[in-house]
């Protein structure tokens, strides 16, 4: 008989994973934050800290029904998308008055053609279907590569290249002088 260590029972060996996936958690959170909480102001957002905050909560809940753990961060950003679009809806509901359309205020002259321009981009943006502005916004303003935005809308990767596709059409389409 070897000194191989102590022998460990099986409820210890459950408490020694259960804190390596705590501290994989932790990192996690640690990690991606700030693009969470990003993604949360992109998508629109008007809470994106508590948004981030609360995407990762809904992971840990749910850790022990992941099979992969590879795919947190995609649960973790796909929370943050579905968090945002229900906020905005109830918000939408609370604030909605009969006859009231929110209009920014014109910049400078000097910026009133890049004014302009950003707010066709944002109208446009806003036309298109969530799949699609979800998918853009993951690609280009999160710079993700198609893998991982594939992971975070759920479907394949040539699916994700086809919504992409689709989104920029439609915004050439809508956003052309």
């Amino acid at each position: 008989m070897g000194a191989a260590g102590p022998v460990l029972s099986p409820a210890e060996l459950l408490d020694v994973e259960a804190s390596e996936v705590e501290q994989d958690y932790r990192d996690l959170f640690t990690a991606h934050f700030v693009p969470l909480t990003r993604l949360a102001r992109l998508c629109g957002a008007d809470d994106p800290e508590d948004i981030a905050q609360e995407a990762p909560a809904r992971l840990h809940q749910r850790m022990h029904r992941l099979q992969d753990p590879a795919a947190a961060l995609a649960y973790a950003r796909r929370s943050v998308i579905n968090l945002s679009t229900s906020r905005l809806r109830r918000l939408l509901l609370e604030r909605r008055t009969p006859g009231e359309i929110p209009r920014e205020v014109p910049s400078p002259e000097t910026q009133v053609l890049t004014e302009q321009r950003r707010l066709a981009l944002h109208a446009a943006l806003q036309q298109l279907p969530a799949r699609q502005r979800h998918a853009l916004l993951l690609r280009y303003w999160l710079d993700l590569p198609v893998v991982e935005v594939a992971a975070v809308l759920d479907c394949r990767v040539g699916s994700a290249k086809s919504i992409l596709s689709r989104a920029h059409a439609a915004l050439s389409r809508a956003v052309e002088p």
